[in-house]
């Protein structure tokens, strides 16, 4: 039981730095866009 609850965190910590590096890519592309538009 333990070592399944420290997988189940241990997943859950994986998909949070999935999800921040996504958010981050995302935020990244939006910035970059918005650059190119204002400088056409």
């Amino acid at each position: 039981m333990r070592l399944a609850l420290v997988l189940a965190q241990g997943n859950e910590l994986a998909v949070g730095d999935l999800a921040l590096g996504v958010a981050g890519l995302l935020a990244v592309v939006t910035v970059i866009v918005v650059a190119v538009k204002r400088k056409r």
